[in-house]
C-alpha cells in the first residue's frame, strides 16, 4: 500500500505528491545558482500573481457567494449587510496572461430577489437557474435569469435538474402538502406537464448526462417511471411497503431499493420494474450508490462497505477499511475502476484510493480539503498550505492513484472552487474578494 503524507496545513491538510528521489549535482556555477534561487524565491513571495499569470481579482463581500456560469463567474452579496436583499453580478473568465492581477468590468449586474440563500447555479439554453433556499422551506425556489443581460425572467417554487432539452425538472419541498413534480421550458417558465410528487422519492435516470426519465416512488411501494419530455407513464409497479427513510436509488439502469423489515437488497430493471436481483444484508444500510459496474452499499455502522456485481447482484468484495464514498457527493463515484472512500482509520480526514475491482487499497491520502471537480469527468483537486501562507494545488489522479503539484498561489485565504477551463476561485486574505486562477493544464 502506497502512503502519501501531506503535511501540515492550517486548513485542513491536503494531497500532494512525494518528492523526486533527489541526485547528485556537480558544485558549478554557485554565485549563479544563489541568485536563481533568490529570484524564485521573490517571486513566489510576492503578494500577487506571478508575471504573465492568467488571474484577476473580483470584489464581493464577507457573505457573498461564487458560482460558475459557463464563461461568467458571478458574485451574489448583500447589497448593503446581512439581511439585506442580495445583488449578482457576472464577470467574464479570466484569458490572457497579465503582470499583475485583472480586475475585470462587469458584464451585468442585478437585484436577486430571493427569500433564502443560493446554493446552486445550473445553465440552460442561454439561462442562468439559480436555487436558493431557507430554513424554513430546505428547498425553496428556483430563480431564471437571462445569461447574456442578467435580466430576470421567472421564478418557481421547488428544485430541480435541467434535462439538456430545454427543460427543468422541478420538485416541491417535501415538506409542502400536496407537492408535485413537473417539467418547465427553462426560457418561459411554462410547465410542459406534472404529476403529484410522491412522498419517498423523485430520482432522475440520465442518458448520457442529460435526464429521460423521472422515477416517481411512494411510502406505500407503488413506482412509476415517466418519459422525461412528455410526462408519459412508461411503466408502473408495486414493490410493497417501503420504509420512509430506507435507501432507493437509480443506479445505472436499474432501480435499486433496501428492505429494512426483510434485510435485503433488491435491484428492478427501469424498463419494465422486473425483479432482476435480491440480496441479504448482514447490517443496516445507510445509502446504495452508483460505483460503475458494482452497487455500492455503505453500512449505518461498522461492517465496511459492500460491492455487488450490477448485473447479477452477487457480492464481489467487502472493505473494512472504508465507509463512505467521497466521489458520490460530487457526481461521479468512479474514476478508471477507480473508487475515492473515507477512510475508517483514525482521524476525521483520511482518504483511500480502490481498485473498484477487488476493494484493495491503493493509497491512503490524509486530506482536510478536496475541491470537488467543475463538471463530473473533471479532475480532483486538493490544497495544502505552506508556511509562508501560500496555497499548493495538487491534481489527484484516480487511475494512478497518485498526485502531482499543479501549482503554488499566493493571496488564496480558502472557500475554493473549480470552473470551467481549470478555473480556480478563492476568497482572498481580506474575506470580502474572490481571486481567480487559471490553472496551468
Amino acid at each position: 500500500m502506497m502512503v502519501i503524507d501531506l503535511g501540515e496545513v492550517r486548513d485542513g491538510p491536503l494531497p500532494d505528491e512525494p518528492p523526486p528521489r533527489s541526485r547528485t549535482r556537480p558544485a558549478r556555477r554557485p554565485l549563479w545558482t544563489a541568485l536563481v534561487a533568490l529570484v524564485v524565491a521573490a517571486g513566489l513571495a510576492a503578494d500577487g500573481p506571478a508575471p504573465a499569470r492568467i488571474a484577476s481579482v473580483l470584489p464581493g463581500s464577507p457573505t457573498g457567494q461564487v458560482f460558475f456560469a459557463d464563461d461568467l463567474i458571478l458574485v451574489v452579496s448583500p447589497v448593503s449587510g446581512p439581511g439585506s436583499p442580495r445583488e449578482v453580478v457576472a464577470y467574464p473568465l479570466p484569458e490572457h496572461p497579465t503582470g499583475a492581477a485583472q480586475r475585470p468590468e462587469p458584464r451585468w449586474r442585478t437585484p436577486l430577489p430571493i427569500t433564502g440563500d443560493p446554493w446552486r447555479a445550473q445553465t440552460s439554453h442561454g439561462s442562468i437557474l439559480f436555487t436558493s433556499s431557507s430554513d424554513d422551506h430546505p428547498i425553496g425556489e428556483t430563480t431564471m435569469l437571462d445569461a447574456r443581460t442578467g435580466r430576470l425572467g421567472w421564478q418557481l417554487p421547488g428544485a430541480g435538474e435541467v434535462d439538456g432539452a430545454g427543460r427543468l425538472l422541478l420538485a416541491d419541498s417535501p415538506y409542502l402538502p400536496d407537492r408535485t413534480v413537473r417539467a418547465v421550458d427553462v426560457v418561459s417558465g411554462r410547465t410542459v406537464w406534472s404529476a403529484p410528487a410522491p412522498d419517498k422519492g423523485v430520482l432522475h435516470h440520465r442518458r448520457p448526462g442529460a435526464v429521460d426519465q423521472v422515477v416517481l416512488a411512494g411510502p406505500d411501494g407503488g413506482v412509476e417511471v415517466r418519459d422525461a419530455a412528455t410526462g408519459e407513464v412508461r411503466h408502473r409497479a408495486d414493490l410493497g411497503p417501503l420504509d420512509v427513510d430506507a435507501p432507493l436509488q437509480v443506479i445505472g439502469d436499474l432501480l435499486v431499493h433496501v428492505d429494512r423489515r426483510a434485510a435485503t437488497m433488491t435491484a428492478r430493471d427501469l424498463d419494465g420494474l422486473g425483479r432482476r436481483w435480491s440480496v441479504p444484508l448482514p447490517w443496516a444500510v445507510s445509502y446504495v450508490d452508483d460505483c460503475g459496474a458494482l452497487v455500492c452499499a455503505v453500512p449505518e455502522s461498522g461492517g465496511g462497505l459492500q460491492a455487488f456485481d450490477a448485473t447479477t447482484g452477487a457480492l464481489r468484495w467487502t472493505s473494512a477499511e472504508s465507509e463512505t464514498l467521497v466521489t458520490r457527493w460530487w457526481g461521479g463515484p468512479h474514476r478508471a475502476d477507480r473508487l475515492l472512500v473515507l477512510s475508517r482509520r483514525a482521524g476525521p480526514t483520511t482518504f483511500a484510493v480502490l481498485d473498484a475491482a477487488t476493494g484493495r487499497q491503493l493509497a491512503q491520502l490524509d486530506a482536510g480539503q478536496l475541491v470537488p471537480p467543475a463538471d463530473p469527468g473533471g479532475p480532483f483537486f486538493g490544497l495544502r498550505r505552506t508556511a509562508d501562507d501560500r496555497l499548493v494545488v495538487v491534481e489527484l489522479d484516480l487511475a494512478v492513484a497518485r498526485t502531482r503539484t499543479v501549482d503554488v498561489i499566493p493571496g488564496a485565504a480558502g472557500d475554493c472552487l473549480t470552473g470551467p477551463d481549470l478555473t480556480l476561485v478563492c476568497r482572498r486574505p481580506d474575506r470580502s474578494s474572490f481571486g481567480v486562477w487559471r490553472l496551468p493544464a
